[in-house]
């Protein structure tokens, strides 16, 4: 005879909890329901943006909704988290303010006032005083935009000091590479970085990961003039 995993258990769980909650709930009990699940939603919205996208577009919380309703959207949250908390592939890593910032090549009080704006979505906000915990899964906002998770902005700038330790020693030969770099990306979009970024509204993420880089390249470019 099988045993069943933990998670097997804890999807069982998920299905039956809702559905006795549901044979007890008054009117009352239904208002009361649907702000605790309007809350909750918030949170994983808040804490996992990515990962949650699917479960938002499936549920619609309303005041009017009926139990079965009520008991079909908590099931689907609380499948949505076991799933998150089961799945080896997702990562719990967080990042401080200092490591955002040196992905980004901006100063801390730069990233503070993203995140103050509302411009880095799904930060763990610590104590007064302490700094932020910022998950990989967090979306960073452009204002062009752009929206990048900040796994990527990390994978990028790993791609770029890589890239930097394997630069030709001559300046001449560093810029060359920088500006055959920024070229390949014009030609690939068929204009500049201003005009492609101006005109493009919907970008799948292999766009949005090129416009960081050739972004990140024109800033190199422009510091190395200096």
């Amino acid at each position: 005879m099988s045993t069943l995993t933990e998670r097997e258990i804890a999807l069982a769980e998920a299905i039956i909890i809702p559905s006795l909650i549901a044979q007890q709930l008054d009117q009352q009990d239904q208002v009361q329901l649907s702000t605790f699940l309007k809350v909750l939603l918030k949170y994983i919205e808040k804490t996992s943006p990515v990962s949650a996208e699917h479960l938002v577009q499936q549920i619609h919380l309303k005041d009017d909704l009926t139990v079965q309703q009520l008991q079909q959207y908590f099931q689907l949250i609380l499948v949505h988290q076991i799933n998150i908390a089961t799945d080896p592939t997702i990562s719990n890593k967080k990042y401080t303010t200092g490591d955002i910032a040196r992905f980004f090549g901006v100063s801390v009080a730069t990233i503070n006032n993203w995140i103050h704006k509302g411009r880095i979505v799904g930060v763990e906000k610590g104590e007064r005083f302490k700094q932020a915990r910022i998950p990989e899964d967090a979306i960073y906002l452009s204002t062009t935009g752009e929206n990048i998770t900040i796994k990527e902005a990390s994978e990028l700038y790993q791609t770029e000091v890589e890239r930097t330790s394997l630069r030709p020693t001559t300046a001449i030969e560093e810029m060359k590479e920088l500006i055959d770099a920024i070229y390949h990306y014009e030609q690939k979009y068929k204009g500049t970085y201003e005009e492609v970024t101006v005109t493009s509204t919907i970008m799948t993420s292999q766009q949005q990961r090129d416009f960081t880089e050739w972004q990140q390249l024109l800033r190199t470019l422009q510091d190395f003039k200096r």
